[in-house]
Protein backbone atom coordinates (compact mmCIF):
# COMPACT_ATOMS: atom_id res chain seq x y z
CA UNK A 1 0.00 0.00 0.00
CA UNK A 2 2.84 2.24 1.12
CA UNK A 3 4.29 1.77 -2.69
CA UNK A 4 1.78 3.19 -4.75
CA UNK A 5 0.81 5.69 -1.98
CA UNK A 6 1.80 8.71 -4.24
CA UNK A 7 2.60 6.97 -7.23
CA UNK A 8 -0.58 5.45 -7.88
CA UNK A 9 -2.90 6.43 -5.13
CA UNK A 10 -6.16 4.62 -6.59
CA UNK A 11 -4.51 1.67 -6.09
CA UNK A 12 -3.22 2.40 -3.01
CA UNK A 13 -7.12 2.64 -2.13
CA UNK A 14 -8.18 -0.69 -2.91
CA UNK A 15 -5.37 -2.11 -0.80
CA UNK A 16 -6.37 -0.07 2.29
CA UNK A 17 -9.85 -0.90 1.70
CA UNK A 18 -8.97 -4.75 1.69
CA UNK A 19 -6.93 -5.01 4.48
CA UNK A 20 -9.43 -2.90 6.55
CA UNK A 21 -11.40 -6.22 5.46
CA UNK A 22 -9.25 -8.99 6.19
CA UNK A 23 -10.05 -10.96 9.33
CA UNK A 24 -6.66 -10.41 11.16
CA UNK A 25 -6.66 -6.61 11.27
CA UNK A 26 -10.35 -6.47 13.15
CA UNK A 27 -8.72 -5.73 16.36
CA UNK A 28 -8.91 -2.30 17.63
CA UNK A 29 -5.48 -0.81 17.28
CA UNK A 30 -5.54 -2.22 13.67
CA UNK A 31 -9.15 -1.00 12.81
CA UNK A 32 -8.35 2.83 14.06
CA UNK A 33 -4.83 2.96 12.04
CA UNK A 34 -6.45 1.22 9.07
CA UNK A 35 -9.30 4.10 8.97
CA UNK A 36 -6.70 6.81 9.52
CA UNK A 37 -4.39 5.54 6.91
CA UNK A 38 -7.57 5.22 4.41
CA UNK A 39 -8.70 8.96 4.90
CA UNK A 40 -5.05 9.60 4.10
CA UNK A 41 -5.76 8.27 0.96
CA UNK A 42 -8.48 10.14 0.34
CA UNK A 43 -6.58 13.50 1.35
CA UNK A 44 -4.10 12.48 -1.54
CA UNK A 45 -6.79 12.16 -3.97
CA UNK A 46 -8.31 15.83 -3.17
CA UNK A 47 -11.64 13.87 -1.50
CA UNK A 48 -11.83 15.74 1.60
CA UNK A 49 -15.03 14.95 2.52
CA UNK A 50 -14.69 11.19 2.78
CA UNK A 51 -10.84 11.65 4.49
CA UNK A 52 -12.47 13.29 7.39
CA UNK A 53 -15.19 10.90 7.53
CA UNK A 54 -12.32 8.11 7.79
CA UNK A 55 -10.09 9.74 10.22
CA UNK A 56 -12.94 10.44 12.26
CA UNK A 57 -13.72 6.69 12.16
CA UNK A 58 -10.79 5.75 13.36
CA UNK A 59 -10.70 8.21 16.00
CA UNK A 60 -13.88 7.70 17.78
CA UNK A 61 -12.61 3.22 18.02
CA UNK A 62 -9.05 4.64 19.44
CA UNK A 63 -10.94 7.02 21.88
CA UNK A 64 -12.93 3.68 23.31
CA UNK A 65 -9.91 1.93 24.14
CA UNK A 66 -7.62 5.32 24.83
CA UNK A 67 -5.36 4.28 22.11
CA UNK A 68 -3.54 7.76 22.58
CA UNK A 69 -1.25 6.61 19.41
CA UNK A 70 -3.44 6.18 17.30
CA UNK A 71 -5.52 9.56 18.47
CA UNK A 72 -2.31 11.25 18.02
CA UNK A 73 -1.88 10.53 14.80
CA UNK A 74 -5.50 10.65 13.66
CA UNK A 75 -5.98 14.57 15.10
CA UNK A 76 -2.80 15.43 13.49
CA UNK A 77 -3.86 14.33 10.06
CA UNK A 78 -7.39 16.10 10.70
CA UNK A 79 -5.80 19.11 11.30
CA UNK A 80 -3.45 19.02 8.53
CA UNK A 81 -6.76 18.50 6.27
CA UNK A 82 -8.23 21.48 7.77
CA UNK A 83 -5.46 23.88 7.23
CA UNK A 84 -5.37 22.48 3.41
CA UNK A 85 -8.78 23.65 3.16
CA UNK A 86 -7.48 27.02 5.06
CA UNK A 87 -9.99 26.22 7.85
CA UNK A 88 -7.74 27.58 10.47
CA UNK A 89 -10.17 27.14 13.60
CA UNK A 90 -10.49 23.65 13.16
CA UNK A 91 -7.05 23.33 12.50
CA UNK A 92 -5.74 24.68 15.39
CA UNK A 93 -8.24 22.72 17.27
CA UNK A 94 -7.09 19.27 16.29
CA UNK A 95 -3.47 20.30 16.53
CA UNK A 96 -3.80 21.17 20.34
CA UNK A 97 -5.51 17.69 20.62
CA UNK A 98 -2.73 15.91 19.20
CA UNK A 99 -0.13 17.61 21.41
CA UNK A 100 -2.25 16.70 24.31
CA UNK A 101 -1.94 13.03 23.26
CA UNK A 102 1.77 13.11 22.45
CA UNK A 103 2.40 14.64 26.21
CA UNK A 104 0.27 11.82 27.64
CA UNK A 105 2.68 9.32 25.54
CA UNK A 106 5.66 11.26 26.34
CA UNK A 107 6.56 11.33 22.78
CA UNK A 108 9.00 14.05 22.01
CA UNK A 109 8.99 14.48 18.54
CA UNK A 110 5.11 14.13 17.99
CA UNK A 111 4.91 16.80 21.40
CA UNK A 112 7.43 19.00 19.14
CA UNK A 113 6.04 18.50 15.61
CA UNK A 114 2.28 19.56 16.77
CA UNK A 115 3.98 22.46 18.54
CA UNK A 116 5.11 23.55 15.45
CA UNK A 117 1.92 22.75 13.39
CA UNK A 118 -0.19 24.78 15.94
CA UNK A 119 2.44 27.70 15.43
CA UNK A 120 2.17 27.41 11.50
CA UNK A 121 -1.88 28.02 12.40
CA UNK A 122 -1.52 31.01 14.71
CA UNK A 123 0.85 32.29 12.23
CA UNK A 124 -1.80 32.54 8.93
CA UNK A 125 -4.39 33.66 11.46
CA UNK A 126 -1.84 36.83 12.11
CA UNK A 127 -0.89 36.08 15.93
CA UNK A 128 2.83 36.27 15.19
CA UNK A 129 3.35 36.81 18.77
CA UNK A 130 1.81 33.37 19.59
CA UNK A 131 3.51 31.63 17.07
CA UNK A 132 7.15 32.35 18.12
CA UNK A 133 6.01 31.23 21.58
CA UNK A 134 5.21 27.92 20.02
CA UNK A 135 7.98 27.76 17.56
CA UNK A 136 10.43 28.50 20.72
CA UNK A 137 8.66 25.78 22.97
CA UNK A 138 8.92 23.33 19.84
CA UNK A 139 12.75 24.16 19.39
CA UNK A 140 13.33 23.51 23.49
CA UNK A 141 11.68 19.67 23.04
CA UNK A 142 13.89 18.85 20.08
CA UNK A 143 17.35 20.37 21.40
CA UNK A 144 16.33 18.81 24.49
CA UNK A 145 15.90 15.20 22.95
CA UNK A 146 18.26 15.68 19.94
CA UNK A 147 15.61 15.60 17.56
CA UNK A 148 17.63 17.05 14.73
CA UNK A 149 14.07 17.10 11.90
CA UNK A 150 12.12 18.69 14.20
CA UNK A 151 14.87 21.49 15.07
CA UNK A 152 15.48 22.03 11.43
CA UNK A 153 11.73 23.11 11.30
CA UNK A 154 11.45 24.68 14.47
CA UNK A 155 14.43 26.95 14.08
CA UNK A 156 13.12 27.42 10.09
CA UNK A 157 9.85 28.40 11.35
CA UNK A 158 11.32 30.93 13.88
CA UNK A 159 13.30 32.41 11.26
CA UNK A 160 10.58 33.09 8.74
CA UNK A 161 8.72 34.81 11.68
CA UNK A 162 11.58 37.37 11.99
CA UNK A 163 12.48 37.87 7.72
CA UNK A 164 8.15 39.07 7.75
CA UNK A 165 8.42 41.41 10.40
CA UNK A 166 11.81 42.89 8.80
CA UNK A 167 13.89 41.80 11.46
CA UNK A 168 16.43 39.20 9.06
CA UNK A 169 19.59 40.27 11.23
CA UNK A 170 17.60 38.03 14.13
CA UNK A 171 16.33 35.26 11.33
CA UNK A 172 19.62 34.16 9.94
CA UNK A 173 21.46 33.05 13.43
CA UNK A 174 18.38 30.32 13.25
CA UNK A 175 18.58 29.68 9.17
CA UNK A 176 22.13 28.68 9.93
CA UNK A 177 20.99 26.41 12.54
CA UNK A 178 18.22 24.73 10.05
CA UNK A 179 21.05 24.71 7.80
CA UNK A 180 23.21 22.28 10.14
CA UNK A 181 20.25 20.24 10.63
CA UNK A 182 19.62 19.42 6.97
CA UNK A 183 23.53 19.13 6.92
CA UNK A 184 23.44 16.22 9.70
CA UNK A 185 20.56 14.55 7.89
CA UNK A 186 21.81 15.20 4.72
CA UNK A 187 18.67 16.67 3.45
CA UNK A 188 19.46 18.39 -0.18
CA UNK A 189 16.48 19.94 -0.93
CA UNK A 190 16.03 21.04 2.58
CA UNK A 191 19.53 22.60 2.16
CA UNK A 192 18.56 24.57 -0.80
CA UNK A 193 15.56 25.91 0.18
CA UNK A 194 17.27 27.04 3.97
CA UNK A 195 20.46 28.61 1.75
CA UNK A 196 17.84 30.43 -0.55
CA UNK A 197 16.63 31.88 2.93
CA UNK A 198 19.90 32.94 4.14
CA UNK A 199 20.69 34.66 0.76
CA UNK A 200 17.55 36.51 0.61
CA UNK A 201 17.53 37.59 4.30
CA UNK A 202 21.59 38.84 3.48
CA UNK A 203 19.89 40.58 0.49
CA UNK A 204 17.32 42.63 2.27
CA UNK A 205 19.93 43.72 4.67
CA UNK A 206 21.92 44.83 1.65
CA UNK A 207 24.92 42.90 1.97
CA UNK A 208 24.45 41.87 -1.59
CA UNK A 209 28.09 40.42 -1.48
CA UNK A 210 27.66 37.63 0.94
CA UNK A 211 23.68 36.80 -0.45
CA UNK A 212 26.17 35.98 -3.90
CA UNK A 213 28.47 34.15 -1.46
CA UNK A 214 25.41 32.06 -0.34
CA UNK A 215 23.95 31.20 -3.31
CA UNK A 216 26.78 29.74 -4.79
CA UNK A 217 26.67 26.99 -2.73
CA UNK A 218 23.16 26.16 -4.05
CA UNK A 219 24.65 25.13 -7.37
CA UNK A 220 26.42 22.09 -6.83
CA UNK A 221 23.45 20.47 -4.50
CA UNK A 222 21.51 21.37 -7.08
CA UNK A 223 23.02 19.72 -9.99
CA UNK A 224 23.81 16.73 -7.54
CA UNK A 225 19.76 16.87 -7.26
CA UNK A 226 19.05 17.18 -11.05
CA UNK A 227 15.65 18.73 -10.57
CA UNK A 228 14.40 20.41 -12.99
CA UNK A 229 11.95 22.35 -10.49
CA UNK A 230 15.55 22.93 -8.47
CA UNK A 231 16.82 24.14 -11.76
CA UNK A 232 13.90 26.79 -12.10
CA UNK A 233 14.45 27.88 -8.70
CA UNK A 234 17.97 28.53 -8.37
CA UNK A 235 17.66 30.27 -11.97
CA UNK A 236 14.57 32.78 -10.63
CA UNK A 237 17.07 33.52 -7.28
CA UNK A 238 20.34 34.26 -9.45
CA UNK A 239 18.15 36.41 -11.24
CA UNK A 240 16.25 38.40 -8.62
CA UNK A 241 19.82 39.08 -6.93
CA UNK A 242 20.94 40.27 -9.97
CA UNK A 243 18.51 42.88 -10.83
CA UNK A 244 18.71 43.60 -7.42
CA UNK A 245 22.58 44.54 -8.03
CA UNK A 246 21.99 46.25 -10.54
CA UNK A 247 23.84 43.85 -12.97
CA UNK A 248 20.63 43.85 -15.52
CA UNK A 249 22.75 41.92 -18.42
CA UNK A 250 23.42 38.81 -16.03
CA UNK A 251 20.07 39.18 -14.49
CA UNK A 252 18.34 38.84 -17.84
CA UNK A 253 20.92 35.95 -18.94
CA UNK A 254 19.36 33.79 -15.46
CA UNK A 255 16.01 35.08 -16.50
CA UNK A 256 15.97 33.77 -19.86
CA UNK A 257 17.49 30.22 -18.58
CA UNK A 258 14.56 30.64 -15.87
CA UNK A 259 11.98 30.72 -18.82
CA UNK A 260 13.90 28.16 -21.12
CA UNK A 261 13.98 25.43 -18.05
CA UNK A 262 10.37 26.23 -17.45
CA UNK A 263 9.82 25.97 -21.19
CA UNK A 264 11.61 22.73 -21.01
CA UNK A 265 9.23 21.31 -17.82
CA UNK A 266 5.75 22.37 -18.86
CA UNK A 267 6.42 21.65 -22.95
CA UNK A 268 3.49 18.73 -23.01
CA UNK A 269 1.31 21.95 -21.59
CA UNK A 270 2.20 24.10 -23.77
CA UNK A 271 2.08 22.35 -26.84
CA UNK A 272 -1.48 21.96 -26.02
CA UNK A 273 -2.16 25.66 -25.69
CA UNK A 274 -0.19 26.27 -29.42
CA UNK A 275 -2.57 23.46 -30.67
CA UNK A 276 -5.53 25.54 -29.25
CA UNK A 277 -4.75 28.63 -30.38
CA UNK A 278 -3.75 27.23 -33.88
CA UNK A 279 -7.48 25.73 -34.02
CA UNK A 280 -9.07 29.64 -32.32
CA UNK A 281 -6.49 31.02 -35.20
CA UNK A 282 -8.49 28.67 -38.42
CA UNK A 283 -11.49 29.01 -37.00
CA UNK A 284 -10.91 33.07 -37.16
CA UNK A 285 -9.73 33.34 -40.23
CA UNK A 286 -12.95 31.19 -41.89
CA UNK A 287 -14.93 33.68 -39.58
CA UNK A 288 -12.88 36.02 -41.70
CA UNK A 289 -13.69 35.54 -44.76
CA UNK A 290 -17.65 35.07 -44.21
CA UNK A 291 -17.49 38.59 -42.59
CA UNK A 292 -16.39 39.48 -45.94
CA UNK A 293 -18.86 38.20 -47.95
CA UNK A 294 -21.06 41.26 -46.02
CA UNK A 295 -18.92 43.98 -45.38
CA UNK A 296 -21.05 45.91 -47.69
CA UNK A 297 -24.19 45.31 -45.55
CA UNK A 298 -22.80 45.90 -42.18
CA UNK A 299 -20.99 48.65 -43.31
CA UNK A 300 -24.66 50.72 -43.73
CA UNK A 301 -25.87 48.51 -40.53
CA UNK A 302 -22.86 50.12 -38.77
CA UNK A 303 -23.71 53.80 -39.51
CA UNK A 304 -27.38 53.57 -38.40
CA UNK A 305 -26.31 51.41 -34.99
CA UNK A 306 -23.35 54.62 -34.79
CA UNK A 307 -25.99 57.12 -34.22
CA UNK A 308 -28.47 54.79 -32.14
CA UNK A 309 -24.89 54.47 -30.42
CA UNK A 310 -24.29 58.25 -29.90
CA UNK A 311 -27.96 58.58 -28.55
CA UNK A 312 -27.56 55.74 -26.05
CA UNK A 313 -24.04 56.80 -25.15
CA UNK A 314 -25.16 60.31 -24.47
CA UNK A 315 -28.17 58.99 -22.73
CA UNK A 316 -25.59 56.78 -20.31
CA UNK A 317 -23.33 60.01 -19.47
CA UNK A 318 -26.57 61.48 -18.30
CA UNK A 319 -27.18 58.75 -16.47
CA UNK A 320 -23.91 58.07 -15.13
CA UNK A 321 -23.28 61.52 -13.54
CA UNK A 322 -26.31 61.36 -12.21
CA UNK A 323 -25.30 58.17 -10.46
CA UNK A 324 -21.94 59.30 -9.32
CA UNK A 325 -23.63 62.52 -7.68
CA UNK A 326 -26.10 60.87 -5.65
CA UNK A 327 -22.71 58.03 -4.62
CA UNK A 328 -20.76 60.78 -3.81
CA UNK A 329 -23.80 62.68 -1.54
CA UNK A 330 -23.97 59.14 -0.31
CA UNK A 331 -20.93 58.57 0.80
CA UNK A 332 -20.53 62.07 2.17
CA UNK A 333 -23.74 61.69 4.88
CA UNK A 334 -22.05 58.34 5.65
CA UNK A 335 -18.44 60.06 6.50
CA UNK A 336 -20.28 62.51 8.41
CA UNK A 337 -22.48 59.90 10.27
CA UNK A 338 -19.12 57.64 10.58
CA UNK A 339 -17.71 60.68 12.12
CA UNK A 340 -20.06 61.71 14.63
CA UNK A 341 -20.01 57.88 15.88
CA UNK A 342 -16.56 58.03 16.53
CA UNK A 343 -17.19 60.88 18.28
CA UNK A 344 -19.62 59.50 20.06
CA UNK A 345 -17.51 56.18 20.84
CA UNK A 346 -14.77 58.44 21.96
CA UNK A 347 -16.75 60.00 25.10
CA UNK A 348 -17.80 56.85 25.68
CA UNK A 349 -14.12 55.91 26.56
CA UNK A 350 -13.24 58.65 27.81
CA UNK A 351 -16.06 58.23 30.49
CA UNK A 352 -15.50 55.13 30.74
CA UNK A 353 -11.73 55.35 31.09
CA UNK A 354 -12.20 57.69 33.65
CA UNK A 355 -14.41 55.76 35.93
CA UNK A 356 -12.14 52.88 35.63
CA UNK A 357 -9.16 55.39 36.69
CA UNK A 358 -11.29 56.53 39.40
CA UNK A 359 -12.43 53.34 40.59
CA UNK A 360 -8.86 52.45 40.97
CA UNK A 361 -8.26 55.74 42.66
CA UNK A 362 -11.16 54.84 45.52
CA UNK A 363 -9.25 50.99 45.56
CA UNK A 364 -5.92 52.48 46.26
CA UNK A 365 -7.45 55.09 48.57
CA UNK A 366 -9.55 52.26 51.33
CA UNK A 367 -6.54 49.87 50.71
CA UNK A 368 -4.36 52.71 52.37
CA UNK A 369 -6.95 53.49 54.82
CA UNK A 370 -7.15 49.97 55.86
CA UNK A 371 -3.37 49.18 55.79
CA UNK A 372 -2.24 52.34 57.83
CA UNK A 373 -5.13 53.19 59.73
CA UNK A 374 -7.28 50.17 60.45
CA UNK A 375 -4.95 47.45 60.50
CA UNK A 376 -2.14 49.58 62.18
CA UNK A 377 -5.00 50.66 65.38
CA UNK A 378 -5.74 46.99 65.31
CA UNK A 379 -2.07 45.83 65.49
CA UNK A 380 -1.64 48.68 68.45
CA UNK A 381 -5.00 47.37 69.92
CA UNK A 382 -3.86 43.77 70.11
CA UNK A 383 -0.37 44.56 71.91
CA UNK A 384 -1.92 47.11 74.34
CA UNK A 385 -4.47 43.64 75.21
CA UNK A 386 -1.55 41.93 75.10
CA UNK A 387 0.41 43.57 77.57
CA UNK A 388 -2.73 44.39 79.54
CA UNK A 389 -3.15 40.34 80.04
CA UNK A 390 0.17 40.15 81.66
CA UNK A 391 -0.75 42.41 83.78
CA UNK A 392 -3.87 41.54 85.21
CA UNK A 393 -4.51 37.73 84.56
CA UNK A 394 -2.47 34.87 86.19
CA UNK A 395 -1.41 31.55 83.50
CA UNK A 396 -3.63 28.88 83.30
CA UNK A 397 -6.85 30.30 84.96
CA UNK A 398 -10.14 30.42 83.04
CA UNK A 399 -10.13 34.56 82.97
CA UNK A 400 -7.09 34.14 81.19
CA UNK A 401 -7.85 31.50 78.57
CA UNK A 402 -11.09 33.65 77.99
CA UNK A 403 -8.70 36.77 77.39
CA UNK A 404 -6.50 34.49 75.04
CA UNK A 405 -9.84 34.09 72.68
CA UNK A 406 -10.24 37.30 71.96
CA UNK A 407 -6.79 38.29 71.67
CA UNK A 408 -6.80 35.18 68.96
CA UNK A 409 -10.03 37.52 67.41
CA UNK A 410 -8.61 40.47 67.58
CA UNK A 411 -5.44 38.91 65.32
CA UNK A 412 -7.50 36.98 62.82
CA UNK A 413 -9.48 40.49 61.94
CA UNK A 414 -5.63 42.06 61.84
CA UNK A 415 -5.19 39.48 59.30
CA UNK A 416 -8.53 40.45 57.41
CA UNK A 417 -8.64 43.46 57.23
CA UNK A 418 -4.72 42.89 55.53
CA UNK A 419 -5.97 40.55 53.35
CA UNK A 420 -8.70 42.93 52.01
CA UNK A 421 -6.41 46.51 51.27
CA UNK A 422 -4.03 43.60 49.47
CA UNK A 423 -7.17 42.34 47.01
CA UNK A 424 -7.99 46.20 46.99
CA UNK A 425 -4.61 47.41 45.52
CA UNK A 426 -2.14 44.77 45.73
CA UNK A 427 1.07 46.14 47.18
CA UNK A 428 3.13 43.01 44.61
CA UNK A 429 1.87 45.16 41.54
CA UNK A 430 2.68 48.58 42.98
CA UNK A 431 6.75 47.55 43.86
CA UNK A 432 8.00 44.78 41.63
CA UNK A 433 5.19 45.20 38.89
CA UNK A 434 2.35 43.09 36.98
CA UNK A 435 4.36 39.76 36.81
CA UNK A 436 4.79 39.48 40.30
CA UNK A 437 0.90 40.66 41.11
CA UNK A 438 -0.03 37.92 38.96
CA UNK A 439 2.10 35.17 40.70
CA UNK A 440 0.97 35.97 43.75
CA UNK A 441 -2.66 36.22 42.84
CA UNK A 442 -2.56 32.51 41.22
CA UNK A 443 -0.81 31.41 44.17
CA UNK A 444 -3.39 32.70 46.78
CA UNK A 445 -6.18 32.17 44.50
CA UNK A 446 -6.01 28.82 43.56
CA UNK A 447 -4.73 27.36 47.17
CA UNK A 448 -7.33 25.02 47.72
CA UNK A 449 -9.28 24.46 44.28
CA UNK A 450 -7.11 21.82 43.01
CA UNK A 451 -6.29 23.49 40.15
CA UNK A 452 -2.54 23.43 38.97
CA UNK A 453 -0.82 26.65 37.56
CA UNK A 454 1.98 27.44 35.24
CA UNK A 455 3.26 30.89 34.19
CA UNK A 456 5.64 31.90 31.47
CA UNK A 457 6.96 35.05 30.11
CA UNK A 458 9.13 36.51 27.24
CA UNK A 459 11.32 39.31 26.90
CA UNK A 460 9.31 41.10 29.73
CA UNK A 461 12.66 42.70 31.18
CA UNK A 462 11.40 46.14 32.90
CA UNK A 463 8.69 47.77 34.34
CA UNK A 464 5.32 48.26 32.04
CA UNK A 465 3.19 51.53 32.22
CA UNK A 466 0.91 51.82 35.29
CA UNK A 467 -2.50 51.43 33.81
CA UNK A 468 -1.23 48.65 31.71
CA UNK A 469 0.22 46.89 33.96
CA UNK A 470 -3.17 47.57 36.33
CA UNK A 471 -5.36 46.54 33.37
CA UNK A 472 -3.22 43.39 32.77
CA UNK A 473 -3.70 42.42 36.26
CA UNK A 474 -7.74 43.47 37.00
CA UNK A 475 -8.11 41.24 33.37
CA UNK A 476 -6.43 37.93 34.61
CA UNK A 477 -7.95 37.90 37.94
CA UNK A 478 -10.96 38.31 35.97
CA UNK A 479 -10.37 35.39 33.57
CA UNK A 480 -9.07 33.34 36.46
CA UNK A 481 -12.18 34.01 38.79
CA UNK A 482 -14.26 32.71 35.37
CA UNK A 483 -12.45 29.87 34.86
CA UNK A 484 -12.61 28.96 39.30
CA UNK A 485 -16.57 29.35 39.08
CA UNK A 486 -17.52 27.92 35.72
CA UNK A 487 -14.74 26.06 34.13
CA UNK A 488 -14.59 23.01 36.10
CA UNK A 489 -10.83 22.87 34.77
CA UNK A 490 -7.65 21.38 36.37
CA UNK A 491 -4.84 23.48 35.01
CA UNK A 492 -4.29 26.52 33.89
CA UNK A 493 -1.62 28.21 32.04
CA UNK A 494 -0.58 32.04 31.74
CA UNK A 495 1.83 33.67 29.47
CA UNK A 496 2.65 37.25 29.07
CA UNK A 497 4.91 38.05 26.51
CA UNK A 498 6.18 41.96 25.43
CA UNK A 499 7.00 42.42 21.82
CA UNK A 500 8.05 45.54 19.84
CA UNK A 501 5.20 47.03 19.58
CA UNK A 502 2.49 44.86 21.62
CA UNK A 503 2.21 43.32 25.33
CA UNK A 504 0.46 40.06 24.95
CA UNK A 505 -1.30 38.61 27.91
CA UNK A 506 -2.91 34.76 26.96
CA UNK A 507 -5.20 32.63 29.52
CA UNK A 508 -5.56 29.04 28.70
CA UNK A 509 -7.14 26.72 30.73
CA UNK A 510 -8.55 22.78 30.73
CA UNK A 511 -11.81 22.81 31.23
CA UNK A 512 -15.22 22.62 29.95
CA UNK A 513 -15.19 25.35 27.81
CA UNK A 514 -18.09 27.97 27.10
CA UNK A 515 -20.64 28.93 24.27
CA UNK A 516 -19.21 32.62 23.17
CA UNK A 517 -22.58 33.65 21.83
CA UNK A 518 -24.26 33.35 25.14
CA UNK A 519 -21.76 34.33 27.24
CA UNK A 520 -20.28 37.19 25.63
CA UNK A 521 -22.96 39.65 27.46
CA UNK A 522 -21.90 38.32 30.78
CA UNK A 523 -20.76 41.22 33.48
CA UNK A 524 -17.37 39.95 33.92
CA UNK A 525 -16.76 39.82 30.01
CA UNK A 526 -18.57 42.76 29.40
CA UNK A 527 -15.94 45.03 32.40
CA UNK A 528 -12.85 43.33 30.41
CA UNK A 529 -13.55 44.65 27.15
CA UNK A 530 -14.66 48.08 28.30
CA UNK A 531 -11.43 48.19 30.45
CA UNK A 532 -9.61 46.87 27.17
CA UNK A 533 -11.23 49.78 25.04
CA UNK A 534 -10.07 52.64 27.17
CA UNK A 535 -6.20 51.66 26.09
CA UNK A 536 -7.14 50.39 22.34
CA UNK A 537 -6.55 46.62 23.53
CA UNK A 538 -8.19 43.67 21.79
CA UNK A 539 -9.30 39.93 23.09
CA UNK A 540 -10.06 36.81 21.47
CA UNK A 541 -11.14 33.15 22.26
CA UNK A 542 -10.62 29.96 21.56
CA UNK A 543 -13.32 27.95 23.23
CA UNK A 544 -14.36 24.57 23.13
CA UNK A 545 -15.89 21.39 24.95
CA UNK A 546 -12.77 19.33 24.07
CA UNK A 547 -9.64 21.72 24.78
CA UNK A 548 -10.64 24.18 27.37
CA UNK A 549 -10.73 28.14 26.82
CA UNK A 550 -8.50 30.10 25.91
CA UNK A 551 -8.37 34.45 25.64
CA UNK A 552 -5.87 36.13 24.14
CA UNK A 553 -5.56 39.99 25.10
CA UNK A 554 -3.44 42.00 23.02
CA UNK A 555 -2.61 45.77 24.06
CA UNK A 556 -0.13 47.95 21.94
CA UNK A 557 2.68 49.61 23.44
CA UNK A 558 2.80 52.66 20.91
Amino acid sequence: MRAYEYSEPEKSLDFAQKILRHPLNQEPYYRARNYINLGKLFKNLGQFDSAVSNMLTGIQIAEKVADFKNMAMGYNSLGLIYKTNSDFEKALKYYRLSNIECTKLNYPNGMAMTLNNIGTILDAMNNTDSALVYYNNAAKIAEANDLIGAKAVSYNNIGEIYSKAGNDAEALPYYYKTLTCDSITNNMMGMCYTLYNISTSYKSLGKLDKAFEVLKTVEPITNRLNSPQMFILYERHVSNLHEEAGNYEEALQAHKRFHTLSDSVYNSEKSAQIAEMQTKYETEKKELEIQNLSQENEIKELAIQRKNGLILGGAAAVILMLLLIYLFVKQLRAKQKQKMIEAVLLERDKGIAAMFKGIEEERKRIAQDLHDGVGQQLSGLKLSLSHLQSKLFKKDTPENENFEILVKKLDTTCTEVREISHQMMPKALIENGVLSAIEDMLENTLVGTGISYNIEHYQLKERLPETIELTLFRICQELINNTIKHAKATEIIVQLIKSKKNIVLIVEDNGQGFDQNKSSDGIGLLNLTSRLNTINGEVSYESSSNSGTSATIRIPLV
